[in-house]
């Protein structure tokens, strides 16, 4: 749970250090944009006080459909689909349902009706 600086694609992300792999490799929260990875130890550093009290840049949030269902099996199915279709629709209207203890549950009704048509 130490706050850090993770260097990912050539760009540096405060996070937090979820496990130590045996690799020489930490999985970490880059929280401020709600993405989780795999990073060498030697592209952590320890984060200065400043950058810990700046406010949180996002929000983890899951779709109302999506609750219950593994998050790596959900990625895969519908991840690719739902970038195009955030990319298409810009902004969208949100719904927030439910404040969970670590996300949010949403509704993003336009998108999530496209999502379960299969192509």
């Amino acid at each position: 749970g130490d706050l850090v600086l993770a260097m990912f694609e050539d760009f540096w992300y405060r996070a937090t250090i979820i496990e130590a792999k045996d690799n020489n490799c930490s999985e970490v929260d880059m929280f401020d944009f709600a993405m989780v990875k795999t990073v060498p130890n030697s592209d952590l550093r320890r984060a200065s006080a400043t950058i810990c009290n700046s406010p949180v840049l996002a929000v983890k949030c899951c779709l109302q459909s999506w609750v219950g269902k593994d998050e790596k099996e959900a990625q895969l199915e519908y991840g690719p689909k739902i970038k195009k279709l955030m990319e298409e629709y810009g902004n969208v209207e949100v719904e927030v349902l439910e404040k969970c203890d670590k996300f949010m549950k949403i509704k993003i009704e336009s998108v999530e009706n496209k999502l379960l048509i299969k192509e």
